[in-house]
């Protein structure tokens, strides 16, 4: 599929590349300014960043989720139908440990992000920002690395619009970050 438009990705492809830069940046932000002394206080900008970063995990973490466990992976997995699926189903297996893994990280993160959007006492402690954003930012890692250019080559032009309406038809495409 990458043929198309001189080399450009399918609308589709694009989303998923993009929603995954977005996750990316979110983790980036955390991982920089989460252990600072300031997170500690109860300032305005210090409120504000929490809240910020709070929405845009909450909108992207299920979203990256969703996109890939329900629209991707079951859509390649349709493409490789005739052929031997093992790799897929690792993937998809990888795929669920790696998202127990996120989930139960950000139960812990979310509460302290949380206290700290609110103003009230809260820090974020290093260790369970690298519990989050290590495992997240692997997941991210190997969708861009394997998963969306396996996709840009396997999935046919019709699989590519039906993702791509179910993407637009997803709540979880409009981010607020």
């Amino acid at each position: 599929m990458s043929a198309q438009g001189g080399g450009g990705w399918p609308p589709a492809l694009a989303q998923l590349h993009e929603a995954g830069r977005r996750a990316h940046r979110c983790c980036r932000s955390l991982q920089r300014w989460g252990p600072r002394p300031m997170l500690r206080s109860g300032r305005d900008s210090t409120r504000a960043w929490a809240g910020l970063l709070l929405r845009c995990l909450d909108a992207e973490v299920p979203a990256f989720f969703h996109h890939h466990e329900e629209l991707l992976l079951p859509a390649l997995m349709e493409a490789v139908a005739g052929s031997d699926p093992v790799c897929l189903r690792g993937m998809a297996t990888d795929h669920e440990a790696g998202r127990r893994q996120v989930l139960g990280a950000w139960a812990v993160v979310r509460p302290q992000l949380e206290a700290i959007a609110s103003g009230g006492r809260g820090a974020l402690a290093t260790a369970d920002i690298a519990a989050f954003t290590g495992p997240y930012e692997a997941l991210l890692a190997h969708a861009r690395e394997e998963l969306l250019p396996m996709a840009d080559r396997m999935l046919s032009q019709a699989q590519w619009d039906a993702l791509e309406g179910s993407l637009h038809a997803s709540p979880t495409l409009r981010s607020p970050c």
